[in-house]
C-alpha cells in the first residue's frame, strides 16, 4: 500500500508521512518501531521520495495512541 501512497504523491503533488497507531501494544513496541522505521528508510527509501513531509529538515513521524 505505501509504494501506492508514494506513487500518487509524486504524481499528483502531495506530501505523506508516516503514522504510528501504538494503541495497546506490546512491551517490544520501541523494537518494533525501530524495525519498521529501518526497513521504511533502508528499503523502501520513504524518507528520499521528494513528497516525503519534512520539519526544519527531519522527516515528519506521527505517533498516535500513547496512553
Amino acid at each position: 500500500m505505501l509504494k501506492n501512497i508514494m506513487a500518487a504523491a509524486l504524481k499528483h503533488g502531495r506530501a505523506f508521512a508516516i503514522e504510528y497507531d501504538i494503541a495497546g501494544q506490546s512491551t517490544t513496541l520501541l523494537r518494533t518501531l525501530q524495525q519498521d522505521w529501518s526497513y521504511l528508510v533502508d528499503t523502501l527509501h520513504v524518507t528520499a521520495n521528494p513528497q516525503y513531509l519534512y520539519h526544519d529538515g527531519k522527516p515528519v513521524v506521527s505517533v498516535w495512541g500513547i496512553a
